[in-house]
């Protein structure tokens, strides 16, 4: 496995034992009572709002999520934003995927233009054009997820 999720973490850390997961919250996850319970700590940790994160987030500039991941294990990243931000916010009813969060796709107007400039003119165009692998990534497949307060 390679890619900066899998490299070890800056700090000097112990070995981590075998039969001990790197991801306990998803191993854990019906007995999961979060990282205060799991590391045994008294300070209870909150998660900054969700809206609060992604702003700050998208005011980063990351492209991806190889981007997210160094910032996230570096000492740069807030204590009240989580690294694996689809765990914590997933119910939000503003987490529209991790894309989205960090603002990785084209603003609308800008996305809009694009489309218009290749001249479509169906839905069943535009579907077509997706499956040809010329889409680029940065342009939603379905535009209504997360463009919906524009969308007409």
């Amino acid at each position: 496995m390679n890619g900066p999720m899998f490299r070890k973490l800056p700090r000097k850390l112990p070995e981590l034992p075998s039969r001990i997961p790197h991801f306990p919250e998803m191993i854990y996850e019906d007995e999961w009572q979060g990282w205060q319970d799991w590391l045994g700590y008294e300070e209870a940790l909150e998660w900054r709002d969700f809206e609060e994160a992604k702003d700050y987030v998208r005011s980063l500039g990351l492209r991806d999520s190889n981007d997210y991941w160094e910032w996230a294990i570096s000492d740069a990243r807030p204590r009240d934003i989580p690294m694996r931000p689809g765990l914590e916010y997933k119910d939000d009813p503003g987490w529209n995927g991790f894309k989205d969060f960090i603002g990785a796709w084209r603003p609308y107007e800008e996305a809009r233009d694009f489309v218009r400039s290749l001249g479509l003119r169906t839905a069943k165009d535009w579907y077509e054009y997706c499956k040809s692998g010329e889409k680029p990534d940065d342009i939603l497949r379905d535009p209504r997820k997360i463009y919906g307060d524009k969308w007409k």
